[in-house]
């Protein structure tokens, strides 16, 4: 062949190459000039990014992702602010959250009895439409910290007298703020209910007898009669109060959306889900008025699940998964995953349901805050909700029915139980399921290198990584010797058996273990304060008072053991990217890279930003850092705040 013809051959090819290659694509829309974290594999920061519908089409510097820019494009100008994935919430109870009771109490308030019982003898006095006599008086956000000391009880010889002075004639419920310390008057206490519904008065006499399998989780005085608290199981099975109903939530709808969306929340996790909280999410689903992603678990319910005899119905409870799944089953954004399983309770006291290794130390601790120690061993080592062998049963088989399994793990023991439990259904074959343990607030060593090697989830609330002073005099001196709570330095020991294993974080994800975040909220915060567990899970530490007893005290900055703080670009991982893998849509969102759907927030602050220049011996830069907290939640010094959310390209807030 000739050259003439070889090289006409060559330049007709060209042309047909270049005539078959698509048009290059033009952006909706364009965002630069701001600091963009992808949270993709390489936890990439970049200049720009594009969008072409729903998804994003590119992301890069300024120069490769400007080409996709067109006449038709609209460019937004980030001046300077921080985009990144939205906030993928691992473990929440929305519903619990805009729950409507009689009264509301202040978040994390620090009521002693006294104080409580004026703060409700207001409410009720002013509540424009209270109850009629005989109903409920329902009050959210209990502090049940220490409500059994002297310092909260004061003259009151237990808090049932305190409540019957805010009525005799009606049925009060104090609901914790951490979900498991609930507290009753003696109103209420002979007004109780049975499974069956049968009316049953709670005593020494039922709780040896037909109410013995609560006799742990309601405490007596001396004189055999119930000091009014109530913890977890007892609270939630034997008192029915009134709550607010699926179709008063869905005329909530955009009250509802405000919630996730103001908190940049585009995806979550709704932790225990039962038929009010499935009816409302479908309904709100079908009138395409729910914005974010929903996973839920479904809660087993031991007064439907457990039979008569303890025995768990796995039958039945699979049954109903599939019933909700069905029910489900026509929408791409809603979803049940799983069971949501309390494998325990909560380590403060007076509850202290946590399951432990090491039995709670048996302490007394006077008004000045010197702490006695029984020189008898405690064998109080925490209430299991199912029995170990119950446990690996229903994990077992939850993994074989293709089920994600969502525990409710505070105590080292509780975890350890579900990995174990985990770890035989992984021997049996390689489901690949997410299963993820929530909370963690003591784990033992030995179990840190299992989340990786069982390739489970650790799901905990950050913001619980840092000190307060009320809750920790309530916990620390129960696992390690405390000689005064009011001491700071004593308290927090760094070489206290507490402080060593409290929330491993950083072991975890060291150990190659997957971090997901949740906020539990309502528990402490009716609020989700993203950036306040962000902020939490970075610093570890808190101002705390150096004299509790004064109001006048200086403050010191404490931190709750530095060698398990997350660096920024991991603890924004455990928000985003990871929370997609635990709810499993990764491939669609969690990240921001080419092909996925566009959800993402903007920030007012660049998180990364103030993150590069934290130095822990320097208070200036930790208190950068530290007010870089919930503007929308917490107090007046936070500055966070989320300028824009927006959900497949489109801005919903």
């Amino acid at each position: 062949m000739s050259t003439k013809r070889t090289l006409a051959l060559v330049l007709s090819g060209l042309v047909l190459v270049m005539g078959c290659t698509p048009e290059r694509p033009s952006a909706d829309k364009y965002f630069f000039n701001g600091t963009i974290y992808t949270a993709d594999a390489d936890q990439s920061v970049v200049e720009a990014m594009a969008l072409k519908g729903d998804k994003i089409l590119a992301v890069g510097s300024v120069e490769e992702v400007s080409v996709f820019v067109t006449d038709q494009t609209e460019q937004i100008d980030l001046a300077n602010q921080f985009l990144m994935p939205g906030i993928h919430d691992s473990h929440i109870h929305p519903l619990l959250a805009l729950e409507q009771t009689t009264c509301v109490l202040p978040d994390q308030n620090e009521f002693d009895l006294a104080e409580l019982v004026g703060t409700l003898q207001t409410c009720v006095t002013e509540h424009p439409s209270l109850p009629d006599e005989g109903g409920w008086i329902t009050v959210s956000q209990f502090n049940g910290y220490g409500s059994d000391s002297p310092v909260f009880l004061g003259d009151y010889p237990d808090i049932a007298t305190g409540l019957d002075e805010v009525s005799s004639k009606h049925k009060i419920i104090l609901i914790g703020n951490d979900g498991h310390a609930y507290a009753v008057n003696h109103y209420a206490l002979q007004r109780a209910a049975t499974f069956q519904g049968e009316a049953i008065v709670i005593n020494a006499d039922t709780l040896s007898n037909e109410l013995s399998s609560y006799r742990e989780l309601i405490p007596l005085n001396e004189a055999g009669k119930p000091k009014g608290q109530l913890r977890s199981q007892a609270a939630w099975d034997l008192f029915k109060y009134e709550t607010t109903t699926v179709e008063q939530f869905i005329a909530r709808a955009d009250e509802i959306n405000q919630y996730f969306l103001s908190n940049g929340i585009t995806a979550l996790s709704e932790a225990w889900a039962a038929e009010r909280d499935i009816a409302v999410y479908s309904a709100l689903a079908e009138a395409n008025d729910l914005a974010p992603r929903v996973s839920l678990s479904y809660g087993l319910k031991k007064d439907v699940h457990v039979n008569e005899s303890g025995e768990l119905e796995l039958d039945m409870l699979i049954d109903d998964v599939r019933e909700a799944q069905t029910a489900l089953a026509a929408f791409d954004r809603l979803s049940i995953e799983g069971i949501k399983l309390f494998v325990d309770g909560v380590i403060e006291y007076p509850t202290q349901t946590a399951a432990l290794f090491e039995p709670y130390k048996s302490a007394e601790i006077a008004a000045n805050g010197d702490t006695h120690y029984d020189d008898h061993t405690s064998i109080a080592r925490g209430y299991l909700e199912l029995q170990p062998e119950a446990v690996g049963r229903l994990v077992n088989r939850a993994d074989q029915e293709g089920l994600v399994m969502h525990f409710h793990a505070i105590g080292d023991r509780a975890v350890s139980i579900a990995l174990d439990a985990v770890a035989v259904a992984r021997s049996e074959r390689d489901s690949k399921l997410p299963h993820n343990i929530s909370h963690l607030q003591l784990v033992q060593r030995e179990d840190i290198p299992r989340f990786a090697e069982l390739e489970v989830f650790a799901t905990p609330t950050p913001s619980w990584f840092t000190p307060w002073q009320a809750y920790d005099q309530s916990v620390i001196p129960f696992i390690s010797k405390v000689a005064n709570i009011y001491d700071v330095d004593d308290l927090y020991r760094e070489d206290s058996e507490y402080l060593r294993n409290v929330y491993p974080a950083e072991s975890i994800r060291s150990a190659g273990g997957m971090l997901s975040f949740g906020s539990d909220a309502p528990v402490d915060f009716q609020g989700p304060r993203p950036f306040t567990n962000i902020v939490g899970a970075f610093l570890r530490a808190d101002w705390v008072a150096e004299n509790a007893l004064d109001e006048e005290s200086e403050w010191q900055w404490v931190v709750m053991n530095a060698a398990e703080r997350l660096s920024m670009k991991d603890v924004l991982d455990a928000y985003t990217i990871n929370g997609a893998k635990a709810m499993r849509h990764a491939q669609q969102t969690g990240s921001l890279e080419v092909g996925k759907h566009a959800d993402f927030i903007i920030l007012n602050n660049d998180l990364l930003a103030l993150a590069s220049v934290f130095d822990p011996s320097d208070e200036e830069t930790a208190e950068s850092i530290y007010n870089a907290c919930d503007k929308l939640y917490d107090d007046s010094y936070c500055t966070t705040e989320v300028i824009a959310t927006y959900i497949n390209g489109a801005r919903v807030f």
